[in-house]
């Protein structure tokens, strides 16, 4: 998906792993948070696969096309999970290419059925519990009060 970064990565690897400096966090922040303006064709520090591929991809260059386009941040140590605030489990990082999905086609999508029952059935099933509550109470219900 991005083969130009793989050789830069294995190679600076403990460089990139490295904490964050106070300077390398403000610019990568700055960088993200005009994202917008990159977009529009402003310059700005905005580190994208196009400009990372003609930088000197070295350890800082690395670091800031994973914070500004991968998004692997705070958290991020290169494990294949990402730490979320306290308290909170890890969870699994997918590094793919960001893409507009209104443009493309309907065959390019899947349905995957991960075993949960259709919405129709949860209906279903949830109609037929409260019927036989409903059953169960009106046959254990006490006429005598009535």
């Amino acid at each position: 998906m991005f083969p130009d970064v793989v050789e830069p990565l294995c190679r600076h690897r403990e460089a990139v792993l490295q904490p964050l400096t106070e300077e390398e966090f403000e610019l990568f922040e700055s960088s993200s948070i005009n994202k917008i303006s990159h977009f529009a064709g402003k310059e700005d520090a905005y580190m994208d696969y196009g400009r990372f591929q003609s930088s000197a991809q070295g350890p800082s260059e690395i670091r800031q096309f994973l914070y500004n386009s991968l998004y692997l941040r705070g958290g991020w140590n290169g494990s294949g999970y990402e730490r979320q605030f306290i308290g909170r489990r890890a969870v699994a990082v997918w590094i793919s290419p960001t893409i507009n999905l209104s443009d493309l086609g309907a065959d390019d999508f899947a349905t995957v059925n991960l075993g949960a029952p259709a919405q129709d059935e949860v209906i279903a099933r949830m109609c037929a519990a409260i019927r036989d509550l409903r059953d169960v109470a009106i046959a254990t219900r006490d006429v005598s009060l009535e």
